[in-house]
């Protein structure tokens, strides 16, 4: 069922490049989503730190879902940037909207350990079992004095990222210095 889903997607968007979504139902039915693939504007792509940071224990971060209400309210809110990275309670990266952050430093290509609070993406996890891409915590000062790094996902490849002019050390701070963690009542 879910091989003649693809097929048919397949065979009804033959010239162009396209973004496919399969969703599988609890009961096994499938549906395809085909939407054509965004052209980004010229690199390097402009984000900015989420407002607020991730529950590193919220199961959904760990899987590909379609509850994505968190990602698009933040991305909604960078605008005019192109995406979000988002970090933990503890002022560590995880991953932005659509990708995985990699930084190069020390003569090697690392990204957010899993545990941070993130999707693992597949070219993400394939660069890792290859050896091209290692693991380690990237903090929310480290990536912002790094100034570039790259954004990486297996639809789009290596992304060049930066942050937009409107993201300061200033406004770092002042996010780092009013978040105060909720406690459960």
């Amino acid at each position: 069922m879910v091989s003649n889903t693809l097929t048919q997607a397949c065979k009804s968007h033959p010239l162009g490049q396209w973004r496919v979504r399969l969703l599988v139902a609890r009961a096994g039915t499938a549906k395809v989503e085909v939407h054509p693939l965004d052209r980004l504007k010229k690199p390097p792509a402009l984000v900015k730190f989420a407002t607020r940071p991730v529950d590193d224990t919220d199961p959904l971060l760990f899987h590909k879902t379609t509850a994505r209400s968190r990602y698009d309210a933040e991305l909604d809110q960078c605008r005019p940037c192109d995406d979000v990275i988002f970090w933990n309670c503890r002022g560590e990266v995880t991953e932005s909207t659509i990708a995985n952050v990699v930084v190069f430093t020390n003569g090697k290509h690392w990204t957010p350990p899993r545990e941070a609070g993130l999707l693992a993406g597949t070219l993400r996890e394939e660069l890792i079992s290859k050896g091209e891409l290692f693991e380690r915590t990237i903090t929310k000062r480290e990536l912002e004095e790094l100034g570039s790094f790259a954004l990486i996902n297996s639809v789009r490849g290596w992304i060049p990222a930066e942050f937009s002019k409107s993201t300061t050390s200033r406004h770092l701070r002042q996010q780092e210095a009013s978040y105060v963690p909720s406690t459960p009542e």
